[in-house]
């Protein structure tokens, strides 16, 4: 299985050069695109699923950083469902803390399907389509 499109969402440049880097080596995603910020992902989202879907592909798969600055990822989370925009990707948190109350905060979530720790490796990424896009 190979995805179309992904959509990376970290305020870290490098954190998202290291994950793009990886999904590509994996060889299982096609299209690669970046959010800094929950509020450019809510945007990403909002032209792909009702105003410029050839322009900004729907990604298939969200990998979601749980510490973003403005907006976090919880309420990016809410506003997805607010607005309707939750309905497609499965979303997987990437965090470089395993902290118990993030996970306990995600089963608010149920489309968070995954946690992992940053930064992921092409296998990671393997694994992860493996293990829910087969």
């Amino acid at each position: 299985m190979r995805l179309n499109c992904i959509l990376l969402v970290d305020d870290d440049p490098a954190t998202n050069f290291l994950h793009r880097l990886a999904a590509l080596e994996s060889g299982l995603v096609g299209e690669i695109r970046e959010a800094l910020s929950a509020e450019s992902a809510l945007e990403y989202l909002r032209r792909s699923l009702h105003r410029d879907a050839e322009n900004y592909p729907v990604p298939e798969l969200i990998l979601l950083d749980v510490n973003l600055p403005g907006l976090n990822s919880w309420q990016m989370l809410q506003l997805m469902r607010e607005e309707g925009l939750a309905m497609t990707p499965i979303i997987c948190i990437a965090s470089t803390l395993d902290h118990p109350s993030h996970r306990e905060h995600a089963q608010r979530f149920p489309e968070i399907k995954d946690f992992f720790s940053k930064p992921l490796s092409k296998n990671d990424f393997a694994l992860l389509i493996e293990k829910h896009f087969r």
